[in-house]
């Protein structure tokens, strides 16, 4: 009979642990200034509340336009095909202005928000998002846009955040940021510019359906 073979105890792997994926995303920055006011704000009433969580970073604040997928790291030639597809977009400047805070989430995490809605945002979001279908960068998708500014998030049960007066700003430019997780750090990858001589915004049927009633 042949000999036994010796079979050695395994030696068990240490877990691995999942990647953490990142996300890419076009996104609307205050300026500092106006930043560093608000959050100064909301850390105030953060701490007057014993909310569960602080304000979010000043440099950190923006508006969330179109989430481009999750990574682990930036997506280089990815990136490269968003830059090709916005070559030649042009947008004009528009105005945001937040007069109140609201709960989204759940009630999770306090945003800002507009009392009305802004014709204006809505034409230029619609219009990145077909730059980016034409340039088969992105899928198109069903939905709508409700542009906010979360300022606080997981803040769990304290009230709305009253606003002295309304957090206003002309927007001259968006940028694509990968944002990493658990980091607190966002990674510009692209900044554009918007032309003030560029064409008007197209009514939206809301608009038009708004002053056939009127």
């Amino acid at each position: 009979m042949p000999p036994a073979q010796l079979r050695l105890p395994e030696i068990p792997r240490p877990p691995r642990e999942a990647v953490r994926l990142s996300k890419l995303f076009f996104a609307l920055k205050p300026p500092e200034e106006l930043a560093r006011g608000l959050q100064e704000t909301a850390v105030l009433h953060c701490a007057r509340h014993s909310a569960a969580r602080s304000a979010y970073y000043a440099d950190l604040l923006h508006v969330s336009l179109i989430c481009l997928g999750e990574y682990a790291e930036p997506p280089l030639l990815m990136i490269a095909r968003i830059k090709d597809a916005l070559d030649g977009f042009r947008a004009r400047p528009f105005g945001l202005s937040f007069d109140h805070t609201e709960f989204f989430g759940g009630r999770r995490h306090l945003v800002l928000v507009e009392k009305g809605p802004n014709a204006e945002f809505v034409q230029f979001w619609r219009m990145l998002r077909r730059a980016l279908v034409a340039g088969n960068v992105w899928r198109e998708r069903a939905g709508g846009i409700t542009p906010h500014m979360t300022i606080v998030y997981d803040c769990r049960e304290i009230p709305v955040m009253p606003l002295p007066l309304p957090f206003v700003w002309n927007v001259d430019e968006f940028v694509l940021v990968f944002s990493r997780f658990g980091r607190s750090r966002h990674e510009e990858q692209g900044r554009w510019q918007l032309d003030p001589a560029a064409p008007v915004y197209p009514r939206s049927p809301e608009q038009l359906d708004m002053k056939m009633i009127g």
